[in-house]
């Protein structure tokens, strides 16, 4: 990139900084303001502090402390360093300087104090204005912009890619949560106006910089790549300095290129010099086109074949670094091989060879077509050891191969003892064994072993059958010997390796060998010796979990068994299938004696053409013999033979062996469906969807011999196997993580009452846990993630039938702390379990006690109840019973259904096309085994259904009502058991743990209030709405903060919404909740990612992805998917939201549903299982219509095949974004289409109706009008069409692979600081002693009890009745009010309801006091009869007022003189007099004081009669004044005899004020009206200072006096200081004022803010505002919400007006209008 010229001298960052803050300053800075800036780098603070001192010229001096400062329009900004060395502050000094500068006294007179600290002080960080704060200068986003301004003016043409780059690192410092210092890098780049990348840390772009008219995911795409090759080439020449080429070769770099930009002596000059753009063509000049390696074919000659890689590395060096052995037979003396290359051509001079080899053999090269090129090699050999090295060597690192050859005679060395663990090094002429392992057996069948004592020691294989070299090991660096057969030897050395890796079992869930699973010539063997699997020239450890299994089905195989001797009958052979099925035993014979011709066996096999077709004649023989068996009569004993084989016996369990039919069938399946899906995804498909593919699904339960069923458990290690477990012995391994889950969860949700540790105790039940093993381990699970502290006692009570031992006796008995442990299952490697066990000992208690029908359950917190009522048989034709079956039999499960209180579990075939071989055998083995092992006749309509009888009810009502919370496992019964009682809550299910269709474990409560309050106003069907949508929210709404239970709530109030509008179409809707499908799954055995859905299963890191709605629809053949992304707060802009509703369903549509392979048709059959059980959960909990679903009903199985389609709706919406915009300044429904996404944005208080509104109703009412006037074009209705959807473009998700997952696991881990309390009660709970625990107190919802109150209005968009209370101080610490709109608004009508209302209601005035009202009239508003009438209006015209504005009060001295003065001031104000004619006035009216008695220094004379302004008048006559502005202005109060001549006919005005007092100003001009509204204030200020404080009752000032000025705008702007002082002073005597204007700037005058002093504001529409009234009145800075402000209050509809009140809450109101009133008056 070119440079542009450094200027002369490079400016400082911190000086920048500075600078902006100066400029910044100019226009925010107030008076007394502190400021403040936290920086946690000290360092960084110096140099601004520093930077500041360079620009403060002046100083003065405290306590001898120079204390500099600098001065901005005229303020002092004090800057002061928070730091322990010079020159900065403590703390203390700091909070010392504080209190100065808000005394604002002396040298602190306009100063304000800016501190650069690093404190956690809240009295520096609380105090002041944080300027990082947005909208301050030193926020992040104020400096990019600041940046972005140096680009803009610098010359350079290239500054967008500059811009570019700005924003990019701008994003990563945002996101690194970085200071205004994070930016340094970025400004010394920017100085220049020109950015350099390798400033920046990316790798310098040339061709970036020409890129012109580019989109800018492009660029950003490009600069993520740069960044990313950037630290990847950094990571490799730091961690690896000697061996970086070789590193550097796998990025796909040529030795060339690496020589040109590295070097030994300067590993950093490539950050300067390399370019991204050459970097990415030489990367793909050398991945495109590549020549590849084929095969290795020797003649006559047996080869050993291995690569230092896995061949799954593909792209790693070490995978083309090929090894080979080859066996010479004796006669050979001349040995070709050819190594054979496809792709591509190679020349001879590729191939290289050092001098050491280059005699040793001869090479040609043989170039067959353009695609494939043959290297024929040949050597001789004269029967000793010959080892050759070659090497293709071209200029792209993927070319490049190694072969290292080793030629031996054949039978001398036993070769396969190390086949899959040798390395061959020509040049040292030995093999290296990769083994970590310190024995090597190379002849099982000599026994004895040789121990090596040194290095290079001979063995004789003779001998020897083994050589044990561990003591070397631990002494020598290197531990080598020799192996010697007669005169041949070989050299080994050994070489240790960390770890051998394991194989899954079978082989083909091993998906990095994808590509082999269909070759006959892969397979693995197994060595028994050292346990370990050989298998593509690598060895792997076996899993102990498989291991016996393993040794036995290699047993079967070897002895030809079927079955072993098992309770169904003795052992089967295949030989005893020979007479009655020859066809069947033929099958089973060619099968076995395959694998045992390879040394193999079924798990370890390749499914080649050639098995496939061995595995399809065993199947389709069977499948006919079984539907041969004739019905209606016993089963012959050949035919019991067909039902019994395929059963083993090891340790005492049952299993179905991989060779049963049914796995033979599954897998053929399985395999078939993978050779259909030519794009090979099931090599994609992630863990936790392979683990459900198994046949355990297909028959979960079976008739059993000796007990009425058993249930199928596919083993996790090796699904090919199949446990057997009789019904009575089911163990359920979940039982612990769900005790440890559920009571952590109790504890934390109701963590008040186990605060303590020790001296708290929690209460557990346990009914029907059997042993108590799994219960107990879940409580030492829970006790272990407890800090020790923080344990409570844990009092258990053990409940069952009759008293038994239980694992609590056991652990009770142990007599050491090592068996206590061992017990208690600790890791003995953790330091901390000694404390555990001695925690375990101390804490847990418990009592047993039998179950009785009469006496209750002790209280409990929480209930372990396991449903043991007997599970029933029943017999059933599966033909005819609902399926659980998906995907053409892939995936199988049972499925639930409730018939007369009973519960079914089937797995039936309704629906289900039994057309493959697997199904078939399903559809009569079930009855095939009640007559074999019942010894019944043989009916198809006896298969195998479960049913649970209601027994349960009685047990667990007793249960309820001794427990908060009663957690059933295994409950065997659907939700609607628990559903039919009313009183009881569900608050958490999970379905996870297993595939059925079965729920694992169900909470519920009787608390049903707690959960209510919750979901706020306590409406009770709402809780089903919630549980309905999702299983778990309602257990964490306990523990949530509330910004996530508002959340949550708005996506219940947002999917009724859209369902609303979408209800009407002739597609079947189901709302999913996408937290549950694609990050969770509820459940605990999973994390939170497993679950077959999310991202992190698919190996996709999204960024931003929703995760809250999904709407999915179903008509035809097509499925149709419409993601919501729900927001809730104050922004109003969602672009994040936009991309994130755009990702999933393009997430949902490309890496899912719409996958044309088999990795599509599994999910897309997993999710309609996922799809029914959420419309089970809407039937259950009635949440829609009846019948609403019954056409998907209808197919459900043709769904669950997985062959639907999924479709847009043409011309709708691709998905939705619904913002609930909790602004005080949003009041309108906004709607617009963005990128196909319909953006809805509604006032937050919009959500209520839909919470609280049940969906069936809401679903009556989809008409514009009530979904807030939506445009009619997208509420569906009738017929929709669909159109295809383009799935080839994944660009959306692929751009952004990089970006982490967001707040993945947000619901898990609370931070402690949110943990909300549902109870107030005090925290010291003494002993938890069951009672009191029960009943703590809920807090209640206060009740209004009449306070003082008008009705202001409505609120516009929830009609929340909205009221004034003035007397509540708590609301409202003043009753001043403005009232503001233009003409024809409705604001007069407002202000007369309010006096009006205020006259009526004065009885709830604090002691029930009288309310004076005086009302200045500008326009004869308030003299209509019906408000004269309502109000008893006295009105008082400007004439003779009665009284008189010279009158004294109070007892200030030199009272006369105030008084004068004061008058004199008015009247100056009011007639523009000047300073001389004041002078003369004030005069005037002492002199007159004196005539009348009134000595100003005598208090006792101040009670006489004040002189009139007609005393005044003649007094000034007599002085023969000249005619001036002073004589006009006294002669028109006298001419027009304003005020009462007669002051026997004056009162006091306070005494006047009994009732509403209208003074009419209609009529005369502005300056005589002032001057009346002036004086008249004047004087109600002194009555007013004269009567004192009124009443105060808690909270509430009585009220005595209010006065409303009516157009009061021109009254204002003169600035009489009367106003200012009654509205400042008067809430402390009970006087409040309501000015009403015609405009907001009218309350800003050149001397006065009166804004200040009005806390309550109703203002209509007005014509002319701008941003600084906004900011003034709203207190509201942001541009974008003062311009949306600006806009609805120009288009206020009459009597509309925006409310704000006490605490400056902004609502939108329809005014109570006095016309409103009046009727309702007249009507009462």
């Amino acid at each position: 990139m070119i440079v542009g010229m450094q200027s002369m001298s490079k400016k400082q960052y911190e000086d920048f900084l500075v600078e902006l803050f100066f400029d910044w300053a100019k226009t925010k800075l107030s008076i007394g303001e502190k400021l403040h800036f936290k920086s946690p780098d000290d360092k960084n603070s110096l140099k601004l502090f520093n930077a500041f001192c360079r620009k403060s010229e002046s100083s003065f001096s405290l306590d001898n402390e120079e204390i500099k400062y600098f001065l901005i329009n005229g303020f002092r900004v004090i800057p002061v360093l928070h730091s322990d060395d010079s020159p900065g502050y403590t703390e203390n000094y700091i909070s010392y300087l504080r209190d100065h500068v808000s005394s604002q006294m002396g040298d602190f007179k306009n100063s304000i104090l800016l501190i650069i600290h690093n404190s956690s002080l809240d009295t520096l960080n609380n105090s002041s204005k944080d300027l990082t704060l947005a909208g301050n200068i030193w926020n992040t986003k104020a400096i990019y912009v600041a940046l972005l301004g140096f680009i803009n003016e610098s010359s350079f043409k290239d500054h967008e890619i500059s811009k570019h780059l700005l924003n990019h690192q701008f994003e990563l410092i945002c996101a690194d949560g970085a200071t205004m210092f994070g930016f340094e890098e970025l400004f010394n780049a920017v100085q220049d106006g020109n950015i350099e990348f390798n400033e920046l840390g990316y790798l310098n772009d040339s061709a970036l910089e020409s890129w012109s008219e580019c989109n800018i995911n492009q660029i950003e795409k490009r600069l993520n790549e740069n960044k990313r090759l950037k630290e990847d080439i950094e990571y490799i020449i730091e961690q690896f300095p000697t061996e970086y080429v070789e590193k550097l070769v796998d990025l796909d770099f040529s030795e060339k290129f690496i020589e040109k930009f590295f070097s030994n002596d300067d590993l950093e000059s490539w950050k300067k010099t390399l370019d991204f753009g050459e970097c990415q063509q030489e990367r793909e000049k050398n991945s495109v086109d590549l020549i590849e390696f084929f095969e290795l074919n020797p003649y006559e000659v047996k080869k050993y074949h291995r690569t230092k890689g896995a061949t799954s590395q593909k792209s790693s060096s070490a995978s083309r670094d090929h090894h080979l052995i080859l066996e010479v037979a004796p006669n050979q003396t001349f040995i070709n091989f050819d190594v054979v290359f496809i792709k591509g051509q190679l020349s001879e001079d590729e191939i290289k060879t050092s001098n050491k080899f280059k005699k040793l053999f001869n090479f040609r090269v043989n170039n067959r077509s353009n695609k494939k090129t043959v290297i024929s090699l040949e050597t001789e050999f004269d029967g000793t050891p010959k080892y050759l090295n070659f090497e293709i060597k071209r200029s792209k690192p993927k070319e490049c191969f190694k072969f290292r050859v080793l030629l031996i005679p054949e039978n001398i060395f036993p070769v396969s003892s190390f086949e899959d663990k040798f390395l061959i090094v020509p040049n040292k002429e030995l093999i290296i064994l990769e083994t970590d392992q310190s024995e090597f057996t190379f002849d099982s069948s000599i026994s004895t072993t040789y121990t090596l004592s040194e290095c290079g020691e001979s063995i004789d294989t003779n001998e020897f059958g083994a050589v044990d070299f561990d003591k070397l090991l631990n002494t020598e660096e290197q531990v080598n010997f020799i192996l010697k057969r007669n005169e041949h030897t070989l050299a080994f050395e050994i070489q240790g390796i960390l770890s051998v890796s394991s194989l899954n079992l079978p082989l083909i869930f091993n998906s990095e060998s994808y590509q082999d699973f269909f070759d006959d010539q892969v397979f693995g063997v197994y060595n028994a010796k050292n346990s370990r699997i050989s298998f593509s020239g690598r060895e792997y450890r076996t899993k102990n979990e498989y291991k016996k299994l393993l040794e036995l089905e290699i047993e079967l195989v070897s002895q030809k068994v079927l079955s072993t001797n098992t309770i169904r009958g003795a052992e089967i052979l295949i030989d005893d299938l020979a007479t009655a099925y020859p066809v069947l035993s033929m099958a089973y014979t060619q099968l076995y004696g395959y694998l045992k011709d390879k040394n193999t066996t079924l798990s370890l096999v390749s499914w080649g053409t050639e098995f496939r077709s061995l595995v399809n004649r065993v199947v389709t023989e069977y499948v006919e013999l079984i539907h041969a068996i004739p019905t209606e009569r016993m089963l012959s004993h050949e035919s019991k033979t067909l039902v019994n084989l395929g059963f083993c016996e090891l340790d005492g369990v049952e299993y179905i062996t991989p060779f049963h039919p049914l796995n033979l069938s599954y897998f053929l399946n399985l395999i078939n469906e993978c050779l259909n899906d030519s794009t090979g995804s099931f090599k994609t498909l992630h863990g936790t969807t392979l683990r459900r593919l198994s046949a355990e699904g297909l028959i979960p339960f079976n008739w059993h011999v000796e007990h009425d069923f058993s249930y199928s458990q596919a083993v996790i290690e090796h699904p090919m196997w199949i446990q057997v477990i009789p019904q009575k012995q089911t163990q359920l391994n979940y039982i612990r993580p769900l005790v440890r889950q559920k009571t952590t969860e109790f504890v934390e949700a109701f963590k008040i009452l186990f605060n303590q540790g020790e001296r708290d105790t929690l209460l557990i039940n346990s009914i029907h846990n059997g042993h108590n093993q799994e219960l107990f381990l879940g409580l030492v699970g829970f006790v272990q993630k407890l800090k020790p502290q923080d344990v409570p006692n844990i009092h258990v009570n053990l409940y069952d039938d009759e008293l038994t031992t239980t694992y609590f006796d056991v652990v009770a008995d142990a007599v050491s702390q090592m068996q206590l442990k061992q017990l208690c299952k600790l890791s003995l490697l953790d330091n901390s379990v000694d404390q555990i066990a001695d925690l375990i000992r101390r804490r847990i208690t418990y009592s047993k006690f039998e179950i009785n029908e009469e006496a209750n359950f002790e209280y409990a917190h929480l209930t372990f109840i396991r449903n043991n009522t007997p599970v029933e048989v029943a017999n059933v034709d599966l033909k005819a019973e609902k399926t659980g079956i998906a995907c053409n039999g892939l995936l199988a499960g049972e499925t639930s259904y409730n018939q007369q209180s009973t519960y079914f579990t089937t797995a039936g075939l309704k629906g289900i096309q039994c057309d493959k071989p697997v199904l078939q055998i399903v559809q009569r083995y079930s009855a095939l085994s009640h007559a074999a092992w019942k010894n019944q006749n043989f009916y198809e309509s006896n298969g195998l259904a479960l049913k649970v009888s209601n027994k349960l009810q009685q047990l667990l009502d007793r249960a309820y009502e001794d427990s908060l919370w009663t957690v059933i496992i295994d409950p065997k019964v659907t939700l609607d058991f628990f559903k039919t009682q009313q009183d009881v809550v569900l608050i958490h299910y999970s379905d996870n743990y297993t595939n059925s269709a079965h729920y694992d474990a169900i909470t519920v409560t009787k608390r049903r209030d707690l959960y209510d309050q919750i979901l706020s106003q306590g409406q009770a069907g709402r809780i089903d709405e919630f549980n309905a949508f999702n299983g778990e929210w309602l257990l964490k709404m306990l523990t949530l903060p509330e910004k996530d239970r508002r959340e949550k709530k708005s996506i219940i109030a947002a999917y009724k919404y859209i369902n609303s509008l979408l209800y009407k179409s002739d597609i079947t809707w189901v709302p999913l909740s996408v937290a549950e499908m694609i990050r969770v799954s509820g459940n605990i055995g999973l994390k939170m990612s497993e679950s077959d859905f999310s991202t992190y299963c698919q190996g996709k890191k999204y960024g931003v992805i929703s995760d809250d709605v999904v709407f999915v629809g179903f008509k035809d053949q097509q499925m149709y998917l419409l993601p919501l992304e729900v927001k809730v707060g104050q922004k109003q802009r969602h672009d994040k939201g936009i991309l994130q509703a755009q990702k999933l369903k393009r997430y949902l549509e490309t890496c899912l549903f719409g996958r044309q392979d088999l990795m599509g048709h599994i999910y897309r059959g997993l999710f309609i299982r996922q799809i029914m059980m959420q419309v089970e959960k809407y039937q259950l909990y009635q949440t829609y219509p009846e019948n609403y679903f019954d056409r998907l009903l209808q197919n459900r199985e043709w769904w669950l095949g997985g062959d639907y389609q999924i479709a847009d709706i043409q011309n709708y919406p691709k998905g939705f974004v619904l913002a609930f915009v909790e602004s005080d300044t949003f009041f309108q429904e906004k709607f617009g289409l963005e990128n196909d996404i319909l953006v809805i944005k509604l006032p937050g208080a919009c959500q209520n109706r839909f919470i609280s509104t049940p969906l069936k109703v809401l679903l009556e009412e989809t008409d514009s009008k009530h979904l807030f006037n939506i445009p009619d074009l997208y509420i569906l209705n009738g017929d929709t069409i669909y159109s295809q959807i383009d799935l080839s473009d994944s660009s959306v998700i692929d751009d952004e692979q990089h970006v982490v997952f967001e707040d993945l696991d947000q619901g898990s881990t609370l931070k402690e600081e949110h943990q909300q309390n549902l109870f107030d009660s005090s925290t010291e709970v003494e002993q938890p002693e069951a009672t009191e625990i029960l009943r703590m107190p809920i807090p209640q919802i206060s009740i209004y009890d009449g306070p003082l109150r008008v009705h202001f209005g409505e609120n516009a968009i929830t009609h929340e009745q909205l009221y004034w209370e003035p007397t509540n101080t708590a609301k409202f610490m003043n009753t001043n009010t403005g009232i503001i709109g233009t003409m024809g608004t409705g604001k007069t009508q407002f202000t007369k309801s309010l006096i009006t209302q205020l006259m009526q209601n004065q009885d709830s005035n604090v002691n029930s006091a009288p309310i004076g009202m005086l009302i200045f009239d500008y326009k004869s508003d308030y003299v209509d009869d019906e408000f004269v009438e309502i109000n008893s209006v006295k009105r008082h015209k400007l004439y003779k007022l009665p009284y008189n504005p010279l009158s004294l009060f109070g007892d200030t001295p030199m009272l006369p003189v105030h008084t004068a003065r004061g008058f004199s001031d008015t009247m100056a104000k009011a007639f523009g007099l000047g300073v001389k004619q004041q002078a003369t006035l004030r005069k005037i009216v002492l002199d007159a004081y004196e005539k009348a008695g009134i000595n100003k220094a005598d208090s006792s004379t101040w009670h006489l009669p004040a002189p009139t302004i007609k005393d005044v008048w003649n007094l000034f006559e007599a002085t023969e004044p000249s005619i001036d502005s002073l004589y006009a202005a006294l002669e028109s109060l006298n001419e027009l005899e304003i005020f009462e001549l007669d002051n026997n006919q004056c009162s006091s005005l306070y005494d006047l004020l009994d009732g509403v007092l209208v003074v009419e100003l209609a009529g005369y001009p502005p300056q005589v009206q002032n001057l009346v509204v002036a004086l008249t204030l004047d004087l109600f200020y002194s009555q007013m200072q004269k009567k004192g404080k009124p009443q105060v009752q808690g909270d509430y000032r009585q009220i005595t006096k209010m006065i409303l000025v009516d157009e009061a705008d021109n009254f204002m702007s003169q600035d009489f200081p009367s106003l200012r002082k009654v509205l400042k002073e008067g809430r402390e005597y009970g006087v409040g004022m309501v000015l009403s204007t015609q405009d907001i700037t009218h309350f800003k005058t050149g001397e006065n803010n009166y804004s200040a002093y009005i806390l309550t504001w109703v203002i209509h529409r007005v014509a002319q505002i701008s941003n600084g009234d906004i900011k003034a009145i709203f207190n509201i800075d942001d541009k974008s919400e003062q311009e949306h402000l600006m806009e609805t209050i120009r288009k206020l509809d009459k009597h509309y007006s925006l409310y704000i009140d006490g605490h400056k809450k902004l609502v939108k109101m329809k005014d109570k209008a006095f016309w409103e009133l009046c009727q309702q008056l007249q009507v009462s």
